[in-house]
């Protein structure tokens, strides 16, 4: 899918400081507010007008998914929202972090929807840049007393590596969370969702040698 240039810019305006908060027993960085309620609400709104594409895989995965495909979009993601001078301190195998990947995802999670146990693994691009973090969104919350028309169910949870009860984080619209792929990345699910719907956006974050060219600012 590609959203119009302009649709997109709109999501994001202005650059902001995040302030993250740090959950160090799954090496996951959580940055609340990550995206105002508005602008999670526009691009759920845009996603649904284009459509999702239903995907299953035996019974450890079903959900629906729509790629979003605009560079003003991705770009914005990154430089608007605080994630480049959050992350810019960052070094990898000695590669610095440059932007996100062109593919943003969304994720629809609808009653009976989930994502069984997995881990992000890196994705390599043809000019040399590889993700090294993803970065994931809420879009909507746990249906409360003060927030409804979002869902119950559909948990994060972060399995640890010594096999102690994982730490579940539950969706808040807007919380951002970044953490590690490959060999690094936890072993992690999204929990069924019991009933409404949840969306969540995906995307990575990539990296490249310093003298690769143009870096974000």
């Amino acid at each position: 899918m590609v959203f119009a240039g302009e649709q997109a810019a709109a999501v994001r305006r202005g650059q902001r400081r995040l302030e993250p908060v740090y959950f160090q027993e799954v090496d996951c960085v959580g940055l609340p507010t990550f995206m105002k309620p508005a602008e999670c609400e526009m691009i759920v709104a845009l996603a649904e007008a284009q459509g999702f594409s239903r995907h299953r895989r035996h019974n450890m995965l079903l959900l629906s998914l729509m790629d979003i495909v605009d560079p003003l979009f991705t770009r914005a993601l990154w430089i608007d929202t605080g994630l480049a001078r959050f992350m810019k301190p960052m070094r990898v195998d000695g590669m610095v972090p440059c932007g996100l990947n062109d593919v943003v995802r969304i994720q629809k999670y609808e009653k009976g929807d989930l994502f069984g146990k997995h881990t992000d693994q890196e994705v390599r691009r043809a000019d040399g840049r590889v993700s090294k973090y993803s970065l994931r969104v809420f879009l909507n919350a746990i249906d409360t007393e003060e927030e409804a028309g979002g869902f119950t169910g559909g948990l994060s949870a972060f399995h640890l590596r010594d096999g102690e009860r994982p730490v579940r984080l539950e969706p808040e619209t807007g919380l951002g969370l970044l953490y590690p792929q490959g060999d690094l990345c936890s072993v992690q699910e999204e929990t069924e969702v019991l009933s409404g719907c949840k969306y969540v956006l995906r995307t990575d974050v990539l990296f490249c040698r310093p003298d690769a060219g143009s870096l974000p600012a």
